[in-house]
């Protein structure tokens, strides 16, 4: 009887070619379609490109990237991106974009010559973003997710995303924020998720939360110097399941300020 060795076991034969065909195709496509930077590379069985590292110092893209769905550039020292005057590659079928730990300082709709009409997943954590990049999230409509954390963003202003109204998840976390003005979540009414803590809130103005009462699910508001919970419309019950306000200065809670989240 002939002797089997592991490798010619019937799954992992087919997982070896798999794997194999995997890299055949990635490297096809790759090699098709662009060329990569040498500190940049293709996710296995992934449209994905990711770049990372200090040594990615620019963007060497030939092409459209029509194939990518998953696009990542953390940590770069891309002195173009840090100030927003770098054009993407275009990839009109993006659905996630990372540009975190960059040291950013500004991102207009120059970045794109693409309308993101896919894109459900942006982070730009770890920046230094002063203001919330409304111009930037205006090509990406359908916008699901955000991710803010770890910027210099001081004040929400009025109607920054208004043009996100699919946002399910809002992440403010880091900021030094201060200030949120009346009409801040204007057209954010399918929000689950809003986290806003260790900022520097101390005002109990903390915009339009009626938008989304029906739809909230999850609010941080920890490490703050909140001394009495936010003024919110008495006339709307929010179906908020989860609440964190540790870390604050609070003296005592206000039963009547905390019966909008008895739900």
């Amino acid at each position: 009887m002939a002797r089997t060795y592991p490798f010619q076991e019937p799954a992992t034969m087919k997982l070896l070619v798999f794997t194999l065909f995997c890299f055949m195709a990635c490297a096809l496509v790759v090699g098709l379609s662009t060329r990569l930077p040498e500190q940049c590379e293709c996710s296995p069985c992934l449209p994905e490109i990711r770049c990372d590292g200090e040594n990615v110092t620019d963007f060497n893209f030939i092409q459209s990237l029509s194939w990518v769905f998953i696009f990542a550039a953390v940590n770069t020292s891309i002195p173009e991106l840090q100030q927003g005057t770098i054009a993407l590659p275009n990839m009109p079928y993006l659905r996630h974009l990372e540009l975190s730990s960059n040291g950013i300082h500004i991102l207009t709709e120059q970045v794109s010559t693409t309308n993101y009409t896919r894109l459900s997943v942006m982070i730009l954590s770890d920046n230094r973003l002063s203001v919330v990049p409304s111009p930037m999230m205006r090509l990406a409509p359908n916008l699901a997710y955000i991710d803010l954390s770890g910027n210099m963003i001081t004040v929400i202003h009025s109607d920054v995303f208004t043009f996100n109204n699919d946002l399910n998840v809002i992440l403010l976390a880091d900021n030094g924020l201060q200030t949120i003005e009346e009409k801040a979540f204007a057209g954010v009414t399918e929000l689950r998720t809003l986290n806003l803590s260790y900022n520097s809130i101390m005002g109990t103005n903390l915009g339009n939360w009626e938008e989304f009462h029906a739809s909230i699910e999850t609010v941080s508001l920890s490490g703050n110097g909140l001394r009495q919970m936010p003024t919110l419309n008495p006339n709307y019950k929010f179906s908020c399941k989860y609440l964190s306000l540790e870390h604050n200065h609070f003296e005592a809670l206000d039963k009547f300020a905390l019966a909008a989240f008895e739900n």
